[in-house]
């Protein structure tokens, strides 16, 4: 304007005439460049904005183009860091901003300490001009101008309109900024109200709803006019909550999360957090309420079905807990049980071998062998495995075996047998049984170990033929240290070994357990000799000679004929039948021997038949002579 007119204030008042109708930042960005590049003799110009302490290109043009590139935002700190050719001299618009002084460089290649600017090295620019946009003492802007063409391209009469330019230029931008903000503080508002899930509501003092949000509607089932036609009040599900929400109102100017139960116009109640201040009027008064009310509803019943899930599983667990803190009792107490019934079984049947034991003895050792089965199976019926190891505990009475092991057949090796249990009277059982109450010692060899680390230490010493290993031992159990033996017997130059898992627990259960670690079979106390030797057959292909033992000699006993045993019932009242049967059932042997007392009044050798049984433990036969006896 200035080259063209010839009238420097001409060319001002429409400059700043130009610049004071925009508010619009991107086009008075356009104008500001557009205006700089013509009346500054400019060839290339740059506008830098601050915004949040940080300062960014927005504007950049050139003479002869028809295109401002605006607000492209980029940081001053990045136009030395890029790849690309920089916009500008940093340092130039550095010392700018610093000083908030106009710096002109008449011939920048040559000016110190700019002529160092990598920019100014690369594009060599003759003329350059840094121009502070200063508005009520604050920086909004800088103006950035080159002329590649000429030096001292910038004269005082083009910096005069330019300084003019800038301080018109400096309002504006403070102007459009302001409205840009003011713009977009009213759309983000109108968005949320417009948008927000959450009902917003303005209401009177007395409850009448003035205005709400589209959501309103959404939350509380009506439309909009009816709401407005609604007192808040009607739709609270308790009106007291009305008062209390007004007395909070009153007594702290706004409440935040307020709990309250609204119903809606299909009926429904739902459960909402208010939040809300009130609306002072002019002397203090409160004129109505505004805030915003969140149906929390599904939120709450998420939570509550949330907890109750938590609960649930804290229920299952604890179930969980219990259930196996059952079975780890039941394990052991099967163990423990087991493992002294299993001493007595086995010593009574091994001194049931002795031939030359007297009559009454070898009765003795029966009735101490079938009681102990007795009590064995009453054992397996409180831990509830009797059926799990259905055919390893039958509860019936075990007679001797017809034919006994009288020794190897000829020809056999002498096999070495390692016994390895932590139970003392267990090692000697075992030991007594393999020998024959010591019959068979020089058939075999036998070594004890009393826990896992001493079997290891054993087989590598010893290199037995076969081990006895109990799985529940001290220092290392019987899994480890098969697992230990069985990994070290794969080479060839350790000796191979059978190992047969004893154990107290369940058959079943057990029994793949076992068999995955590597034992060669399975035995579950208690065991008899048969088992033994069988085992020892199967696994070791050992030859055995047996004999059959003689018959024991009869025991006096009791023996009365079936007409004698019925003629004899009906001398006995029903109700006491009844008791002894019941008595016999429950294995009760304190009220089956006050029963058989009581009967020996009205029949004594019936009482004797009865009670000879019961010493017997043949509880069963007791039942079956009294059955179809009623109850009175």
């Amino acid at each position: 304007m200035l080259n063209r007119s010839g009238d420097p204030i001409r060319g001002q008042i429409k400059a700043v005439q130009t610049l004071s109708g925009e508010i619009m930042l991107p086009r008075l960005l356009d104008k500001v460049m557009r205006l700089a590049l013509e009346n500054g003799s400019a060839e290339k110009g740059v506008l830098l904005l601050p915004h949040q302490g940080q300062w960014y290109i927005e504007a950049e043009g050139w003479a002869g183009q028809v295109e401002v590139r605006v607000l492209s935002s980029t940081p001053l700190k990045a136009v030395g860091s890029r790849s690309e050719t920089p916009s500008l001299a940093e340092a130039v618009a550095t010392q700018v901003i610093q000083t908030q002084q106009r710096l002109v460089l008449a011939d920048a290649a040559h000016e110190a300490p700019f002529a160092d600017d990598p920019y100014i090295i690369r594009q060599q620019p003759k003329s350059v001009l840094g121009l502070p946009l200063l508005h009520q003492g604050r920086l909004t802007g800088v103006l950035y101008l080159e002329n590649n063409r000429a030096t001292g391209a910038f004269t005082p009469e083009r910096l005069e309109l330019l300084q003019l330019l800038a301080s018109q230029a400096a309002v504006c931008l403070d102007n459009a900024r302001l409205y840009a903000d003011l713009q977009a503080s009213e759309q983000k508002y109108r968005a949320l109200f417009e948008d927000l899930t959450d009902m917003i509501f303005i209401a009177a003092t007395d409850g009448r709803l003035i205005d709400i949000n589209p959501a309103g509607e959404i939350v509380l089932g009506y439309t909009r006019p009816e709401i407005l036609g609604l007192k808040m009040p009607a739709i609270y599900s308790q009106p007291a909550d009305w008062d209390r929400f007004q007395a909070a109102m009153a007594d702290q100017g706004m409440v935040q999360d307020f709990e309250l139960s609204l119903r809606r116009k299909d009926g429904r109640e739902i459960d909402t957090l208010v939040t809300a201040t009130v609306r002072p009027a002019n002397g203090g008064a409160i004129q109505g309420y505004q805030g915003i009310i969140r149906d929390v509803t599904a939120q709450k019943e998420a939570a509550q079905t949330h907890w109750r899930t938590l609960e649930l599983q804290k229920d299952q667990e604890a179930t969980d807990v219990a259930h196996q803190a059952e079975s780890h009792l039941l394990a052991n107490m099967g163990h423990k049980l087991r493992t002294p019934l299993n001493a007595i079984i086995g010593f009574a049947n091994l001194a049931l071998h002795n031939h030359d034991n007297p009559a009454d003895t070898q009765e003795q050792l029966s009735i101490i062998i079938r009681s102990s089965e007795t009590l064995l199976t009453l054992i397996n019926q409180m831990l509830e495995l009797s059926k799990i190891e259905a055919g390893q505990l039958t509860g019936k009475r075990s007679a001797p075996s017809p034919s006994q092991v009288a020794g190897l057949a000829p020809g056999q090796p002498r096999y070495r047998l390692l016994i390895v249990d932590d139970d003392p009277a267990s090692r000697r059982l075992l030991r007594q049984m393999l020998t024959n109450n010591g019959q068979f010692e020089a058939d075999f060899e036998l070594r004890e170990a009393q826990h896992g680390q001493q079997a290891i230490e054993l087989w590598e010493t010893f290199a037995p033929h076969l081990i006895w290993m109990d799985l529940r031992m001290p220092v290392m159990d019987g899994y480890e240290a098969t697992r230990i033996i069985k990994s070290r017997q794969a080479p060839a130059s350790h000796p191979s070994a059978k190992i047969i898992a004893l154990t107290s627990s369940s058959y079943e259960q057990k029994r793949a357990k076992v068999l995955a670690i590597g034992c060669d079979d399975f035995l579950r106390k208690p065991f008899h000799e048969t088992n033994i030797f069988a085992l020892l057959a199967n696994h070791l292909e050992v030859q055995f000679v047996y004999t059959s033992p003689p018959e024991p000699a009869p025991v006096a006993t009791v023996v009365l004929n079936p007409s004698t045993i019925a003629a004899g019932l009906t001398a006995i009242p029903n109700p006491l039948q009844t008791k002894l049967a019941k008595a016999a059932l429950a294995g009760d042997m304190d009220e089956i021997a006050m029963a058989i007392a009581e009967i020996r009044a009205y029949q004594p050798k019936l009482a004797a038949h009865f009670e000879q049984l019961a010493d017997n433990f043949d509880y069963m036969q007791i039942v079956t002579i009294l059955q179809g006896v009623d109850d009175e």
